[in-house]
């Protein structure tokens, strides 16, 4: 079993990146417009964070002393707090008529409408203390606590699913599902160590090294009952686990495409079709990543630093290559990646890129992983070059929102 956590005495500097999106800076005194950033900034009062997470448009922060903040968009509840709410779900919000307005003024007014629950500085809620960690995603936020309790908020949505048939109407084939909790909801399971948000599902990794996954088939979470031994959990796009005894269990919809002569064999858990991944190698694994729209790149931390790829889909480097890296690695995570943009009006701002492998090394040097085939590429590792992006404790990325801790 695991020792629970112990609160940190101090935590680390909280910078975060937006665009359009509330970036948690607060409005501007004199116009009363969101402050926007152009690049990495720091959050004023929040010197001292032990966790951040981005979700769509919205971010919850933990400080060391156990309290945790959100600011960002409200409109699913997904900050935990009691702001104007305006319906179940993208498909259900209450647009105003049209009338006489133009398309331009009639787009304005639902965007002010869209807006209207948005939260621009980061706000406390009340009521949740001895936080250790939280995990956003999408419109969704999750929240534990130091005692194995878990919280969440927010809407966790399936669209609905079908094809056109000769005659060219669309037919339904799965229909649409939509849950939203409007305040901070304790869920049904103890032990907790470890939490990950991913789309429309939250995994959650207990003291036995058993994992549970919350989602929109139970109203309580539900507990893997055939994979034991697990030690690092990954939900942010596939499920992704990783065994005590370096096992790799992922969820993997090209099963049929490929021959690992590593061994593959299927697991029908939860009717997830997870797949499970013998791994005969002898280093021990600390952490795992999956890239790729096909499932095809996985790289491996190593608990003595290093990085161990596999090219999945191509059954490339089956035993795992060796990266040759000059610098040892002390994270590694799935995000996406930050570029610096310059326009033709001399504007300069860094904005949300592609999704991207980070890599962080001992002294906090950030760098992006480029996804190829061939991992023994010389270019395959580039060095971040963000502004304040060094001393890099953590990183956590969305479509619309970046937040670092930095030293």
């Amino acid at each position: 079993a695991r020792e629970y956590y112990i609160k940190l005495t101090s935590g680390y500097k909280l910078l975060t990146l937006g665009g359009y999106n509330p970036a948690g800076h607060g409005k501007d005194l004199v116009t009363g417009e969101p402050i926007t950033v152009t690049k990495f900034t720091p959050i004023n009062g929040f010197d001292n964070v032990i966790s951040v997470s981005c979700g769509h448009a919205h971010a919850a922060i933990v400080k060391s002393d156990g309290s945790v903040w959100t600011f960002g968009r409200n409109d699913h509840r997904q900050l935990g707090l009691n702001t104007p709410y305006r319906g179940l779900g993208y498909h259900d919000i209450p647009f105003p008529p049209r009338g006489d307005l133009s398309q331009d003024e009639y787009n304005s007014l639902v965007d002010k409408l869209y807006m209207s629950s948005n939260v621009y500085s980061p706000v406390q809620i009340l009521g949740l203390v001895d936080i250790k960690k939280v995990s956003c995603q999408a419109d969704f936020t999750a929240i534990l606590d130091e005692y194995g309790g878990v919280y969440v908020c927010g809407t966790m949505e399936e669209e609905e699913q079908g094809e056109e048939n000769d005659e060219g109407e669309w037919i339904e084939t799965k229909p649409s599902k939509i849950r939203t909790i409007l305040d901070p909801l304790k869920l049904n399971v103890n032990n907790i160590v470890d939490i990950s948000c991913g789309y429309n599902r939250l995994g959650m990794l207990d003291s036995d090294n058993r994992v549970w996954i919350y989602d929109l088939r139970s109203d309580d979470p539900i507990r893997f009952e055939t994979i034991r031994n697990i030690k690092s959990i990954n939900f942010y796009d596939n499920i992704l686990l990783l065994g005590t005894n370096n096992d790799i269990y992922m969820q993997w919809e090209n099963v049929n495409h490929i021959d690992m002569t590593t061994g593959m064999r299927s697991l029908l858990e939860q009717n997830l079709n997870i797949n499970f991944i013998i791994k005969k190698s002898s280093i021990s694994i600390e952490k795992i990543v999956l890239y790729g729209s096909a499932n095809t790149l996985l790289i491996c931390l190593t608990t003595a630093g290093q990085l161990i790829g596999y090219v999945l889909m191509y059954d490339r480097y089956p035993e795992g290559l060796l990266l040759n890296l000059n610098f040892i690695v002390k994270d590694i995570l799935l995000g996406r990646s930050v570029i610096y943009n310059q326009y033709d009006n001399g504007t300069n701002m860094y904005s949300i890129g592609y999704e991207t492998i980070f890599v962080i090394d001992t002294l906090g040097n950030v760098y992006y992983f480029k996804p190829s085939y061939d991992l023994e590429s010389d270019n395959m590792l580039q060095p971040a070059n963000v502004e304040n992006m060094d001393n890099v404790i953590q990183i956590s990325t969305s479509s619309n929102l970046a937040a670092i801790l930095r030293k």
